[in-house]
């Protein structure tokens, strides 16, 4: 696993203690917690870029690809994560696009989009 992908990993463990006052359990990916307690409501509502948006259908691939092949996802988000190299923002509605294009990129990593 890369080095930038494992500071991005902590940065989600801090962001998701201070949003659900707990710590994400120990075999759950914190990104994959942090994109999903973002993102849940309302996907339309949360543009990655001006006039791209995650879509209800990029959102059940996504969700059925954590349910089905969370290996596969993690790899391609540490994947993703070290080529692209975003910044974790702080703010909750800039952390939903940050998660957004996430999840946009990473499903255009697996070829999926």
């Amino acid at each position: 696993m890369g080095e930038y992908a494992n500071s991005i990993r902590s940065r989600a463990v801090a962001a998701l203690v201070s949003m659900a006052r707990e710590a994400p359990p120990r075999d759950c990916d914190p990104i994959l917690l942090l994109i999903s307690r973002l993102l849940e409501e309302g996907t339309d509502d949360c543009p990655a870029e001006p006039g791209e948006f995650v879509t209800v259908d990029d959102w059940m691939l996504w969700n059925r690809l954590v349910a089905t092949r969370p290996r596969l996802v993690r790899a391609a988000i540490t994947a993703t994560l070290e080529w692209e190299r975003p910044i974790l923002p702080r703010e909750t509605m800039k952390m939903q696009v940050w998660g957004a294009r996430l999840v946009l990129s990473t499903l255009d990593r697996l070829a999926l989009r």
